[in-house]
C-alpha cells in the first residue's frame, strides 16, 4: 500500500509542473493558481466526503485548527533575510 500511495503522489505531484506549464501558456500565473487550487479543493471535498470527514462545528474549534497554520504563515513574514 506504500509503495501504491508513492506511485499515486508522484503522478500528481509531477503533473502539477505539467499544469504549471500548460497554464502559463493561455492564463495569467494568478488565475491559473486559482484554478488548480478550486479543483483541488473540490478533490478534497470528494475525498473527505467519502471517509465521512467530521467538520469543526464551531468557531472555537475553527480557531484552534486555523490558528497553527496562521502562525506559521504570519511569522514567515518576521524572518530577516541576510
Amino acid at each position: 500500500m506504500i509503495k501504491l500511495v508513492y506511485i499515486f503522489l508522484c503522478i500528481i505531484w509531477g503533473s502539477t509542473w505539467l499544469a504549471i506549464k500548460l497554464g502559463l501558456d493561455d492564463a495569467p500565473p494568478l488565475w491559473s493558481a486559482g484554478i488548480r487550487f478550486l479543483i483541488a479543493g473540490f478533490i478534497l471535498l470528494i475525498i473527505n466526503w467519502f471517509g465521512k470527514v467530521s467538520y469543526p462545528k464551531s468557531i472555537k474549534e475553527m480557531v484552534r485548527i486555523s490558528l497553527p497554520g496562521l502562525i506559521i504563515y504570519g511569522s514567515s513574514g518576521l524572518v530577516q533575510q541576510e
